[in-house]
């Protein structure tokens, strides 16, 4: 089974400079801040146009030959 890579990008520009708003916890163990998991409905901001609040397009990511699994022969 392949696993299709995809990432998000801006509905209005197609930057994939995006951010989004969600809960985080501080980590001890880590001495860093840590994801809790989820990100809040419509909080995309795009870096490239200064769009907020919507929702992002998914695009596939290309595989790169490095990550490619080897052809059968």
């Amino acid at each position: 089974m392949t696993t299709v890579r995809e990432k998000p990008v801006c509905a209005s520009c197609g930057s994939d400079d995006v951010v989004f708003d969600g809960p985080v916890a501080w980590s001890v163990e880590l001495n860093a801040w840590e994801s809790c998991g989820h990100s809040y409905d419509k909080s995309m901001h795009c870096n490239g146009c200064d769009e907020d609040g919507g929702r992002p397009n998914w695009i596939p990511v290309p595989t790169s030959p490095e990550t490619a699994s080897p052809a059968s022969s």
